[in-house]
């Protein structure tokens, strides 16, 4: 189970694309620090025909999960 959770999801059929907001709480917030991590991904997606609201949110999903597998593979790469 993580504490990392959807905030937002938000599919864009004129612009054929999708955003999707995660948020994790700080287990121990600290004043005056940043108390959360938040990853935001925009992704291009394919909405061809008229689709149900749940395929084009579950499509969106699927085109995050590459791009955040992408972003994770970039970031083991990095040269340190």
């Amino acid at each position: 189970m993580t504490d990392m959770k959807v905030n937002n999801l938000t599919v864009d059929l004129l612009q054929d694309q999708a955003a999707v907001a995660l948020i994790k709480q700080a287990h121990t917030p600290v004043p005056r620090k940043t108390n959360f991590t938040a990853i935001n991904i925009n992704v291009p997606i394919s909405t061809p025909g008229n689709q149900p609201e749940n395929q084009l949110k579950r499509t969106a999903i699927n085109e995050a999960i590459k791009a955040l597998k992408e972003a994770i593979a970039a970031l083991e790469a990095y040269p340190i």
